[in-house]
């Protein structure tokens, strides 16, 4: 993924804010939406965060642009109410930008005032990560997505302990282990080509319903990764497994890095084109125990076998995921090239039919309407 920094983020955020209040035009929030105060920010705040987030910093576009997305949600789209009336108190700030800097975000919250309140209060935490301190996760094992267990106390005083149970989150990383107030949203938009595309859903798409594709299935991208446990499932001890599923793979599939994916086809052979020539994409956990390879594969048209036995599905109470998705245990990988082979032609056109007609649910409307879903539940239902 592609990381941007310097002068150009502040004019690349705004083409998404012009692109994304395009796509929210038409969408209205259901009448039982919370009502939002959003907390505003003195002056010193908002030119700190600002410069911050104009500094040559790297920020991971995807991220940041869906904190966007939602801020706009929450201050353009949910009705608006003085604070003694609103249902949540919304805080509009970037606040991983506070976590790589090692800014005391306590104290700035203190200035605002926020902390003293006793409403519910939403943030968005948009990067592949999870806030909150250890002894709030089932299992700190996974937290940060890194799989250590033993943290630097100084960091989480400084920047976290403050998240107490009157937080809500939209977070980034979607496991098990996020608190019960929180929901995870694992999704990430991309400027060009986008899976939260701002174009109207106004038919099938010849990518989606083309009758044949080259490979049966592919995974382009790094087999294993240091930093993560060894037992995870892409971790040391699962590195035999991935060679092996690479050495032996016929015509029909492609397990490998990018590298091996342009001598393959060539030097335009980009991961997003491998998903594009695949029926079915491996989606294992990546750093964190989820990925966002399952949102491009969607978008692409290739039926995501998901292979992360702590990832939460998002919205998983409102989206039909084993209509168009397939969802592995981790222990299945070695059996992988069998179980997909035998999965009957019949079976297969149903995944791929049901993708293209659940695919809304990935484009922005789709996704404020489920988070309106997932508020709603979480703050008005008894």
């Amino acid at each position: 993924m592609v990381l941007f920094a310097g002068e150009n983020k502040a004019e690349l955020v705004r083409a998404f804010e012009i692109r994304t209040r395009a796509a929210l035009e038409s969408f209205v929030a259901p009448c039982s939406t919370p009502k939002v105060f959003t907390i505003p920010l003195d002056e010193e705040t908002s030119r700190a965060e600002f410069e911050e987030f104009s500094s040559d910093e790297a920020v991971l576009p995807e991220e940041y642009y869906l904190y966007v997305l939602l801020k706009l949600l929450f201050t353009e789209v949910f009705q608006q109410a003085p604070e003694d009336e609103a249902d949540v108190l919304f805080l509009p700030m970037y606040v991983p930008i506070y976590s790589t800097t090692g800014i005391d975000l306590g104290a700035v919250l203190s200035r605002s005032g926020v902390l003293a309140s006793n409403k519910p209060k939403l943030c968005v935490f948009t990067w592949e990560s999870y806030p909150r301190p250890p002894y709030t996760r089932a299992n700190p094992f996974d937290l940060l997505g890194l799989g250590f267990t033993d943290y630097d106390n100084d960091f989480y005083n400084l920047s976290h302990t403050w998240l107490d149970d009157s937080w809500y989150l939209a977070v980034l990383e979607s496991t098990i282990d996020c608190h019960p107030n929180d929901f995870g949203l694992s999704l990430l938009p991309t400027p060009h080509p986008s899976p939260l595309s701002v174009r109207p859903n106004t038919g099938p798409d010849p990518l989606l319903w083309e009758n044949d594709r080259e490979l049966l299935y592919s995974l382009c991208g790094r087999l294993s990764y240091g930093l993560v446990p060894d037992n995870h499932i892409r971790g040391a001890s699962n590195l035999p497994i991935w060679e092996a599923l690479a050495s032996s793979q016929n015509d029909d599939t492609f397990i490998g890095s990018r590298q091996a994916a342009e001598e393959r086809w060539g030097t335009d052979a980009a991961y997003r084109q491998v998903t594009r020539r695949s029926t079915f994409t491996l989606c294992p956990a990546g750093l964190a125990r989820w990925t966002f390879r399952v949102f491009e594969a969607i978008h692409d048209g290739s039926v995501p076998v998901i292979l992360s036995d702590y990832y939460q599905l998002p919205f998983e109470r409102h989206v039909p995921w084993n209509d168009f998705s397939l969802r592995l245990p981790e222990a299945c990988l070695p059996k992988i090239d069998s179980i997909l082979r035998a999965i009957p032609p019949r079976r297969v056109q149903a995944l791929r039919r049901n993708l293209q007609a659940w695919r809304h649910h990935f484009q922005i409307a789709g996704l404020a309407a489920n988070v309106c879903r997932e508020l709603n539940s979480r703050l008005l239902s008894p």
